[in-house]
């Protein structure tokens, strides 16, 4: 806010969560529309040097195929809480009615 500012390391997490959400808001918009959400599944995949994850989304229609990858930002820390991170990533998935089938965790 302008007269009360947050403090910077809420900012970051404020910030780094909107544009996640922002992203896969519009995704999820542009494949319910083109082959509908029941048929998208997601697939994570841990990225640690870019302190992210890699989501993702595949989709089959009768005759339509889609697939769309995208990094999901994990809050800049020291030392991240991964699990945490990817509880809140598959929350958002489920708010969005997109079933996580697999996940990788890709430590090198």
């Amino acid at each position: 806010t302008l007269f009360a500012p947050e403090p910077l390391w809420q900012s970051l997490v404020t910030g780094t969560r909107a544009s996640n959400q922002q992203r896969l808001a519009f995704t999820s918009l542009l494949l319910d529309k083109r082959i509908g959400l029941a048929n998208v599944r997601a697939h994570i995949e841990l990225m640690p040097a870019q302190g992210a994850f890699q989501l993702r989304l595949q989709g089959k229609d009768d005759d339509d195929t889609v697939e769309t990858t995208f990094a999901w930002l994990m809050t800049p820390d020291i030392a991240p809480n991964r699990e945490a991170a990817r509880a809140e990533l598959e929350a958002v998935l489920e708010a969005h009615n997109i079933a996580c089938d697999t996940y990788q965790d890709r430590l090198h």
